[in-house]
């Protein structure tokens, strides 16, 4: 049976179906891969703020990760605008 073109590349790049049932063992893919080091939060505050110039609210995570938030939320509000579902 011929492969299509997409199918040999997902398989090429190790996304190819593993199980007679047809799942990824693991998707989305995780790399192995973790950085040995930890961004400074302070600093990426400092940028975010300065880029924003000061005039809107944002939140940062504890990997980095900003989000600029709508203007005019609560703490509450804001709380639940970058909740995970």
């Amino acid at each position: 049976m011929r492969r299509s073109f997409i199918a040999g590349l997902l398989a090429l790049i190790g996304m190819g179906k593993t199980s007679a049932t047809g799942m990824d063992k693991k998707f989305p893919p995780v790399p192995a891969w973790r950085p040995s080091f930890k961004q400074p939060l302070d600093r990426i505050a400092d940028r975010i703020s300065y880029y924003c110039d000061g005039k809107r609210d944002f939140v940062v995570f504890a990997n980095g990760t900003c989000v600029i938030l709508d203007d005019g939320l609560a703490d509450t509000g804001a709380e639940a605008f970058v909740a995970c579902p």
